[in-house]
């Protein structure tokens, strides 16, 4: 369990690092596309339901809209949440 965290945390080190390093050259390439936040929300709350649980905590989110999309960039929404969902669970 030691080792695992420890590379969790490594890993988003090095991920930050780079993401750091492609903003401050200016080749952050931001996508423009549709895609359903709803859908995206539910796949990160079922990605930690583990974690949750291992922690005795209950992790869900409430949406009244069964789809709703969004234009913007998927892949950064999704690690901003992961990441706020990490912390949340640290």
């Amino acid at each position: 369990q030691l080792l695992k965290s420890s590379e969790e945390q490594l890993l988003r080190i090095v991920n930050e690092v780079l993401e750091y390093e492609r903003i401050i050259n200016g080749h952050v390439h931001l996508e423009n596309i549709d895609f359903d936040v709803v859908h995206l929300i539910h796949e990160i709350i079922t990605t930690f339901q583990s974690r949750a649980k291992e922690k005795k905590l209950q992790l869900t989110a409430r949406c009244n809209a069964t789809r709703f999309y969004v234009t913007g960039d998927p892949y950064r929404l999704r690690q901003v949440l992961v990441n706020l969902v990490s912390n949340a669970l640290k």
